[in-house]
């Protein structure tokens, strides 16, 4: 390890210069503190993974230059190379041949005359460690590292089916994220829920016929429409439309009189058809009604009806005050007088009180006495 160190200060006086030519003779201070001095020249030891030959890079303001190459012109920078080949074998020797990682040549040396730790990953050796390799943001991740998600194949599914979800992933590579794997699009998933009488999925919809009318009267029609509603995660929305009969039936009219299911036909009966003065007329109002083509029964109970007046008040007759209908009785003789020891004979007649007129007397009989000598 002593002689790495010694060809490492070799080298820096061999690379001091920043024109990067060789200058033997050129001095180091111990403590680092020349460094400002000699530009932005720093010094980083390295070993090559696949030989273990032991290189060494001076990193300027313009390029890394190999060492093994630059000794081929500087007999001074070939016999640094030649200790730190030899340190190297026997460190290679002491470490039982074992091939070194990227990660053993960058670690923090910790002299600043070296290259500062913060620039490490800008020479060569240490260009392909994954500690030189950017971390990647949103997410905030290290190289080499992956970001994961869960996505699903449609964004809902109607019961029963269930949601199809997909892992899916991408990695960090310098500071860049990979696309993602899989081919879910969504981010969530929802299944929904069917609505019931009837038995719907959600988005379907349920539809029904309804009518303006319970029923109309002939001529007319019935008028219905579609109405339509759909189920929204096991709820239905409101039907369309604004009919509210679910059914409808035409009414016939009837005849005789031609009126309309539902109208009514009128009269005024009488409970006699002829009173007898000073009685007056009963009556009463009766209706019958059309139910789809056929007339009800008359409603009450009054019967009469005569021509057109329905009830007819029937005048009194006089001498004497008899009512219409009423008789008056009389008796009559056949002679006036009779002899001989005979008798008279006689006879009842009748007439008849007839609307304020008196009919005539029966019977042939005229004289109103009789003697019998």
């Amino acid at each position: 390890m002593a002689l790495i160190i010694l060809a490492i200060a070799t080298l820096v006086t061999c690379f001091a210069a920043e024109d990067n030519t060789c200058t033997p003779g050129a001095t180091v201070n111990p403590s680092c503190a020349g460094q400002a001095a000699r530009g932005r020249s720093h010094l980083q030891v390295s070993r090559d993974a696949v030989d273990a030959v032991t290189t060494v890079e001076v990193y300027n303001a313009t390029a890394a230059i190999d060492v093994g190459q630059k000794a081929k012109r500087s007999a001074a920078c070939q016999s640094a190379c030649d200790s730190l080949d030899h340190a190297s074998k026997e460190q290679q020797i002491a470490s039982q041949h074992s091939p070194p990682s990227c990660d053993d040549f960058c670690i923090n040396h910790g002299c600043d005359c070296l290259i500062p730790w913060e620039e490490r990953c800008e020479v060569n050796s240490c260009a392909n460690c994954l500690i030189c390799m950017a971390n990647c943001t949103n997410p905030d991740i290290a190289h080499g590292e992956s970001d994961s998600r869960e996505m699903f194949v449609a964004s809902s599914v109607n019961a029963p089916a269930k949601c199809q979800s997909q892992s899916q992933s991408r990695t960090c590579h310098d500071g860049v994220l990979s696309s993602w794997t899989g081919s879910y699009t969504h981010v969530d998933c929802k299944v929904q829920a069917r609505c019931v009488s009837p038995d719907t999925a959600h988005g379907d919809s349920d539809s029904r016929q309804m009518f303006a009318a319970r029923s109309v009267n002939a001529p007319a029609t019935c008028q219905s429409e579609v109405q339509n509603r759909a189920c929204s995660n096991g709820a239905w929305a409101s039907w369309s439309g604004s009919y509210t009969d679910e059914s409808c039936v035409v009414m016939e009219r009837c005849t005789e009189p031609d009126i309309a299911h539902g109208e009514s036909d009128f009269r005024d009966m009488h409970e006699t058809m002829f009173v007898n003065a000073p009685a007056v007329c009963q009556s009463q109002a009766q209706t019958r009604t059309c139910n789809d083509g056929v007339l009800s029964s008359w409603s009450g109970s009054y019967t009469h009806a005569y021509m057109h007046l329905a009830c007819y008040v029937l005048a009194r007759c006089s001498n004497p005050d008899k009512a219409s209908g009423e008789s008056e009785t009389r008796v009559r003789f056949k002679a006036r007088a009779v002899g001989g020891g005979a008798e008279c004979e006689s006879e009842a007649q009748n007439r008849g009180c007839s609307n304020g007129q008196w009919q005539g007397w029966t019977g042939n009989y005229t004289d109103e006495t009789c003697i019998a000598r």
